[in-house]
């Protein structure tokens, strides 16, 4: 059961999307996002409009999403230092939400997400 709701858990927090425009080459690496976990997860350390993310590397979907700060810590002051994949912020700041899609990852967790575009350097 824990395991069941940190992944729901997991679906609510990601809500910023990136598009991509160009391929980029960045360096993966397996984790475990829990101590709970057991199996590991491919991450991908970032730096998107001059901020440090971790993207989760989902090999069977086209999009690639982020914790979107104003979000989260509104939800959880001080929680987007807690998590492993830090979280994002527009800039300017907030982010202006478009038009909201949701999409099912590789484990079946539903996460509801808005395009936005920035600068990647992996």
């Amino acid at each position: 059961m824990v395991h069941t709701t940190s992944l729901e858990l997991i679906g609510v927090l990601f809500l910023g999307k990136c598009w991509g425009e160009k391929l980029i080459r960045m360096d993966i690496s397996p984790q475990k996002v829990s101590g709970a976990a057991n199996s590991a997860h491919l991450l991908a350390n970032l730096k998107i409009d001059g901020e440090d993310v971790t993207a989760l590397v989902d090999t069977g979907s086209p999009i690639t999403y982020f914790v979107w700060r104003h979000w989260y810590e509104s939800t959880a002051p001080g929680g987007c230092e807690k998590i492993i994949y830090k979280c994002y912020e527009c800039n300017p700041a907030p982010c202006r939400e478009g038009p909201k899609k949701q999409f099912e990852v590789f484990d079946g967790t539903r996460v509801t997400l808005f395009p936005h575009s920035g600068k990647v350097k992996s």
